[in-house]
């Protein structure tokens, strides 16, 4: 029997076939013989030894997680409801990762020209000079 249950978060110890070491995965599935699945943002992976991974989370702390984020959420406006369900902030209100990328994107996209005309033209043209 494993020692996870489906929906606990765990992280892998140690580098083995389709896991990286210290990246989180959660468990998706248990079987009686204490096989489990893990999920990653790619895809399952079949895991079958409970020594390669230590809990980071159980499905209880998710569970306290999801009712504290859905608490929280009845505060915020609009705008930050939808940034936080489309993954471009977190419960902090903080950017993700990707949303930070995206975000940088979206300023590039619509400030570019006053960009390159005040960033981007003045160091192409010290360049020129060397």
């Amino acid at each position: 029997m494993s020692k996870f249950k489906k929906g606990d978060t765990v992280e892998c110890i140690s580098d083995i076939t389709d896991c990286t070491a210290g990246k989180h995965y959660k468990v998706i599935k248990v079987d009686d013989d204490g096989n489990f699945v893990i999920n990653d943002d790619v895809g399952d992976i079949e895991a079958h030894s409970d020594s390669c991974f230590k809990l980071v989370t159980n499905n209880l702390t998710n569970n306290m997680t999801d009712l504290k984020e859905k608490f929280s959420l009845l505060y915020k406006s609009v705008q930050e409801k939808s940034f936080r369900k489309a993954g471009i902030t977190d419960g902090d209100g903080l950017l993700t990762e990707d949303g930070r990328a995206i975000f940088l994107s979206y300023l590039l996209k619509q400030y570019g020209e006053a960009f390159k005309k005040d960033i981007v033209d003045p160091i192409l043209e010290e360049e020129k000079k060397k």
